[in-house]
């Protein structure tokens, strides 16, 4: 299984040099390999998704739900399409869906630390609030944020067949969807990737006591050569 996934996720890196529709022939092509492998049919919905065929992505998912493979994952992929395409509904909606799937690998819950009720503050000032929750029995965490002007939601979630956390949310009004992706090491969540307004942004989730997480946002306008610090946020528990 691992290395027909490698495989698929080998072709789809290498996606994105070639045609569009020469791109989605070849991710056709994967899901329709071994149509009823909850692993091969997994692989193509993230093949999809990386060369942005979303509709098809989600149609992947649902098969590998189906399937029985990695389902809880497959959902929270799937409210995270739709929340980053702006279906805030049927986000919230999708993710509160259940299949049965083993989230007990410490793996899945490396940021459970984040659980909880936070006040946010940024230069000694309140700027928000944030609801962190686990959702799917464990296997994702939703997070509910208000801040001055805007509210929004995102989703948290280590995906096994990748090996990455990920991370997709919105803001409500202001429109600025995101995902990214990571890793958790030396006690630090570090995360990258792009804004739908194309911007490249990395954030960092550090742990500083129980009842304190240090978050800092940053964003390049130069393909990651220079990097600004756009907040630099303490999340503190409220009791």
């Amino acid at each position: 299984m691992h290395l027909f996934i490698t495989a698929i996720l080998f072709v789809a890196v290498a996606l994105g040099q070639d045609e569009p529709r020469l791109n989605i022939e070849r991710c056709r092509q994967l899901a329709q390999a071994e149509p009823n492998s909850g692993p091969a049919v997994y692989g193509s919905a993230l093949c999809f998704e990386m060369i942005r065929d979303l509709a098809a992505a989600v149609n992947s998912y649902k098969r590998a739900v189906n399937l029985q493979f990695q389902p809880q994952t497959a959902i929270v992929r799937m409210a995270s399409i739709f929340l980053v395409t702006g279906q805030y509904e049927r986000a919230l909606n999708e993710a509160h869906r259940s299949a049965a799937q083993d989230c007990t690998n410490p793996q899945y819950h490396q940021l459970d630390f984040l659980s909880g009720e936070w006040e946010i503050q940024s230069g000694g000032r309140n700027i928000g609030l944030s609801s962190i929750q686990p959702i799917l029995h464990g296997c994702a965490l939703r997070e509910d944020w208000t801040s001055l002007d805007d509210t929004g939601l995102s989703f948290t979630f280590y995906d096994p067949v990748t090996g990455k956390w990920h991370q997709n949310g919105a803001a409500r009004y202001a429109r600025d969807e995101f995902e990214m992706s990571g890793e958790f090491r030396d006690g630090v969540m570090h995360f990258s990737g792009r804004s739908h307004k194309r911007r490249l942004q990395r954030r960092t989730l550090d742990r500083l006591t129980t009842d304190q997480v240090r978050r800092i946002d940053e964003a390049s306008a130069d393909d990651g050569n220079t990097w600004t610090v756009v907040l630099d946020s303490l999340f503190i528990r409220r009791k």
